[in-house]
């Protein structure tokens, strides 16, 4: 029976909270910034449409590498965006272009990898023969629309693209397309599907959010996120004409129309505005209106799907889940169900539904509309933390114990699974001890947050029995018969020589500031326990008697960032940061460990760095980078190899590297400490161009006495006071004062000998845009002079604001910057018309301008 919506029956469907600060920090797909989601492409697919940074540089399609060759890889499965038709789920993600499965049978039956490892995709639309994917890259600038034809979907190849960066909200109606590209609409002739061509350009209030809208009829309904929902007359469909638009709806992500009504699935915002589906009156597209508004989740996405009477919407909250609403009367939409996951599409001719959460891919059955029925799951490979012996691989992957076969690297397949109770998920651990596997888990049954398993036929792993920390697990350190647990509340000594029953002998408690995170065993005989903590600090733990730990000697590792990961090898240890940077620490003497040199990443991190040592290389992974570091030239601690693509985690074999690359699989590569000639990045990869900026250029090969340049249309910049750090990396200074703005450049290094590499299109010269993330107060009454401090980023001295709405502008007086994230002015509002929305718009003195829609209300005088 059909019941109203946004009472207790959601509360059932929650996920126990849990703490944003644990999340932020000991989630190794989680950023130094606070950030709730696993990975860039996860940003994306949140926030798109909010607003996009534009950074018109081009990139290589081929991911970077530098000393190391790609030898094999086994494909992951991703599920970041899907759309369904008939009996194929058609999804795309990280790493991956387009995959495609059978739902009837649940099987995957073909992928397109991306072309390059950090490529992902985050939406695709299917219409006709042909799959349209929008593509980004993580880490830097780029993307695209790749057109696939699923004419076979055994099959299918890309014919086609649409270039120019990355977009968002592709909408495809016959052979036109629209999307956004930041707040400019793009209209496509999509006519001939291998060369999309540009028609015009509209301009819009904000970027699209989510899938960016629908048309019906001669209506065009424009998701513009931040800025609401706009209805446009498409009678002429290459030439859109706006007739209105709604604000302080939320983030608007996706909209269904029926009749006069459209309901549209919106974020929470600024402002107090909830997130949840509203239902809007648009028989007057200049005077739309709100009719009704079910407050659901904090994230309401894409797509909203309606079969017969109900309609399917997603929530992309951390529990991930799917709401079915009964809109027979469409002012009056009624909870009538719900999915596990978030919505990938319903269908009404095979009565399919499929959604997803993380790894698994669900299949209903929706003969009952509005009771839905589980029919099947497929669980995806994720390889995120991976242990080797003897051909084998093994790997910690979200809910799930996997085997690869190895043994031709050049040819991997997927030898076992074990699925793991309770779906755990975050902080994935294994460690392999002759025929024994133990994983663990941060998130999930915390009864089973550590599961030991039967390896000796690796092709049919055994679960042999869980440990219950009932906390949260960081990592965990196997050694003989003892497993040491770190955990937020500790360190635990569990004795596993019954490894049918394990048994803790131990719990050495902390506070939370303090509690271990990463844990190695060194040492004669392993008699050494290393833990790097969370307040910053590394301890030296002898652990000859496990049930009673004695500490050694302990050092601080870092004043700021905190710690991620720690590997130990003979008298080095190496600690990673959550910042992306490494510190090495003498124990030579673990009573009294010193550090001895750090190295700060210049490159943005997008997961907790993980180390690995082996044969004296240093192997760290930030999520998207693996970096390869020679200890004999200690105490220089830089790159001398280097690999750019979705890597989470790497564990050397013989002359290989395996990286676990999440959703993108799992990869071989050759090992070396060399590379050929050749550049990979410059780091940063943008300047202003005013005075000077020190960069760090990245690749393979360089000699010592080895220059590097900037290069555009017959103009040079030679660096400065280059400094040969290693044969991967150069620093220098570049003098960009007084170049032209938005200019592109080549990265050419000189060698001592002659030679020369160059990166196409790897450095921007331009002025920040400002972003305008808020605005306070919000509202002010419409009589006289009101003081407005506007936040947000990039904001240069001598940068001015005002509000705008339609044609009428009111210029702030007396602006101060505060710093560069605040701006404070006064406006003039007297005698403006009551209730009447202002975008706020900042201009800095090189004319860039940033705007936040709708941000500021004027309210009549009381």
């Amino acid at each position: 029976m059909s019941t109203p919506i946004g009472h207790s029956h959601s509360s059932l469907r929650r996920l126990p909270a849990f703490s944003l600060r644990n999340f932020r920090t000991q989630n190794p797909y989680a950023m130094e910034a606070p950030m709730t989601v696993r990975n860039y492409s996860l940003l994306a697919k949140l926030w798109r449409g909010v607003y996009t940074v534009f950074l018109l540089v081009l990139f290589s399609a081929a991911h970077a590498q530098s000393g190391f060759e790609q030898v094999g890889s086994f494909p992951g499965d991703s599920f970041e965006a899907m759309q369904l038709r008939g009996n194929y789920a058609y999804t795309t993600g990280s790493g991956v272009l387009l995959t495609i499965y059978d739902v009837s049978n649940m099987r995957r039956l073909y992928q397109l990898p991306a072309p390059s490892t950090d490529m992902f995709g985050y939406q695709v639309v299917v219409a006709g023969n042909y799959a349209y994917v929008l593509t980004a890259y993580k880490g830097r600038p780029g993307g695209a629309i790749k057109v696939v034809d699923v004419s076979n979907p055994s099959s299918p190849r890309v014919v086609g693209e649409y270039t120019g960066g990355s977009f968002d909200g592709l909408i495809v109606n016959g052979n036109i397309g629209y999307v956004s590209r930041g707040s400019q609409l793009h209209v496509l002739n999509l006519s001939n599907p291998a060369t999309p061509q540009l028609i015009r350009s509209v301009t819009l209030s904000a970027s699209l959010g989510g899938d960016g809208g629908t048309v019906v009829g001669n209506r065009l309904y424009l998701c513009e996120s931040t800025a609401g929902l706009s209805v446009w007359d498409v009678s002429q469909p290459d030439n859109p004409q706006r007739l209105g638009i709604i604000g302080n709806i939320g983030v608007a992500r996706a909209v269904h129309v029926s009749g006069n009504y459209a309901f549209v699935a919106a974020g929470q915002w600024l402002g107090g505005i909830q997130g949840g589906l509203r239902v809007i009156d648009v028989s007057d597209p200049a005077n739309m209106s709100v009719v009704n508004f079910v407050p659901e989740g904090n994230n309401p996405t894409a797509p909203l799907v309606r079969v017969d009477n109900y309609l399917y919407m997603p929530i992309f909250d951390p529990a991930q889940y799917s709401i079915v609403f009964d809109i027979s009367n469409p002012a009056s939409p009624q909870f009538a169900g719900s999915l596990d996951g978030q919505l990938g599409g319903a269908d009404s001719s095979s009565n399919h539904a499929v959604s997803f959460r993380r790894s698994k891919l669900y299949l209903y059955d929706i003969t009952s509309r509005n009771d839905p029925v589980l029919r099947s799951t497929y669980t995806g490979r994720t390889p995120y933390a991976v242990a080797y012996r003897a051909g084998f691989v093994f790997t910690a992957e979200d809910g799930l114990f996997g085997v690869y076969d190895v043994n031709n690297p050049a040819s991997i397949t997927g030898a076992g699974a074990a699925v793991l109770p309770g779906e755990p998920s975050y902080v994935p651990r294994v460690q392999v001890q002759d025929n024994l596997a133990v994983v663990s888990y941060y998130f999930g049954d915390l009864t089973k947050a550590v599961t030991l398993l039967d390896v000796t036929n690796p092709r049919n792993p055994s679960i042999l029995s869980h440990y219950g920390a009932n906390t949260n697990v960081e990592d965990i350190a196997l050694t003989g018969n003892i497993l040491f647990v770190a955990h937020v509340n500790g360190l635990d000594v569990v004795d596993i020589s019954n490894r049918l029953s394990p048994t803790r002998v131990l719990r050495q408690s902390t506070s939370y500031s303090n509690h271990p995170v990463a844990l190695d065993v060194g040492g004669v005989s392993g008699n050494l326990l290393y833990s790097a903590d969370y307040d910053r600090k590394l301890r030296i733990y002898d652990v000859s008697n496990p049930a009673s730990p004695v500490l050694r000697g302990e050092v601080e590792v870092a004043s700021a960032s905190y710690v991620a990961d720690v590997a130990v090898s003979g008298d080095r240890a190496i600690v990673t940061l959550s910042n992306g940077d490494a510190v090495v620490v003498n124990v030579a003497d673990p009573t009294q460990p010193q550090v001895v040199t750090r190295w700060d990443n210049p490159r943005e991190t997008f997961a907790a760095p993980r180390v690995q040592i082996a044969d004296g290389i240093a192997y760290i992974t930030d999520g998207s980078t693996l970096s390869a570091f020679d200890l004999s030239l200690l105490p220089v601690f830089s790159p001398v190899a280097r690999w750019q693509g979705s890597a989470y985690h790497a564990v050397p074999a013989g002359g290989l590297v395996f990286v676990a690359a999440g959703e993108g699989g799992l990869y071989a590569l050759q090992r070396g400490t060399g590379g050929e000639f050749s550049v990979q990045e410059v780091a940063p990869s943008q300047a202003a161009p005013v005075g000077t900026v020190r960069v760090n250029v990245f690749g393979g090969g360089f000699q010592d006495g080895a220059t590097f340049r900037l290069e555009r249309n017959g103009d040079r910049i030679d660096a400065t006071d280059v400094q040969f750090v290693s044969a991967g990396q150069l620093a220098g200074t570049l003098n960009v004062d007084g170049k032209p703005d938005e200019s592109v450049w080549d990265v050419v290094v000189r060698n001592p000998d002659g030679r020369e590499a160059r990166k196409g299109g790897a450095f921007l010269i331009a002025y920040p845009r400002p972003v305008v993330t808020g605005v306070s107060p919000a509202s002010a009454a419409n009589l006289g002079q009101v003081e407005l401090t506007v936040s947000g980023s990039n904001f240069e001295e001598g940068a001015t604001f005002w509000l705008e709405r339609d044609s009428e502008r009111i210029d702030a007086v007396n602006v101060t910057r505060v710093d560069a994230s605040r701006l404070r002015g006064t406006v003039d509002v007297d005698g403006k018309p009551e209730n009447s929305l202002w975008d706020v718009v900042v201009r800095n003195p090189s004319g860039k301008t940033g705007r936040l829609p709708q941000a500021f209300t004027i309210q009549r005088a009381v």
